[in-house]
């Protein structure tokens, strides 16, 4: 009988280890903010509006866990722009912040709920901006 070798599944890959070091947000938010103009260029709204969102729903996307370092608000929420203003995939985004590909899917749509949760004239008025569309395809 041969005994067929199994893969070892880790319980923390290391790429996303690495996250609170070389993710997205660590590497990236700071210079942004920084930056009026590349702020808006990679969110597609202004560090006022973002703030004002985050503010929002700050509360809301809170969690605790007595396992794992939770990711906060505000990365979420920067994870879930960033995918709203560019249609990449769960998969690219998962690289470049250093995510689950499912904890990607989950954060996008409980933030996604939260921000749809806002009342209308508060979400229209402030963060759709006219000039900047990115067309989805739903095939």
């Amino acid at each position: 009988m041969i005994k067929k070798k199994q893969r070892r599944r880790l319980h923390v890959h290391p790429l996303i280890e690495q996250r609170a070091v070389a993710g997205e947000f660590v590497t990236l938010y700071g210079s942004l903010r920084a930056d009026e103009t590349k702020f808006f260029n990679y969110f597609r709204m202004s560090t006022r509006s973002f703030d004002e969102l985050l503010s929002k729903t700050k509360n809301k996307l809170v969690y605790c866990s007595l396992r794992r370092l939770p990711i906060p608000p505000i990365e979420r929420l920067m994870v879930t722009l960033r995918f709203l203003a560019t249609g990449r995939t769960f998969t690219d985004l998962h690289y470049s912040f250093r995510m689950g590909i499912a904890t990607i899917s989950k954060i996008v749509n409980e933030v996604c709920m939260r921000i749809r949760g806002i009342p209308q004239t508060f979400s229209q008025t402030n963060f759709i901006d006219h000039s900047t569309r990115v067309n989805i395809r739903h095939d």
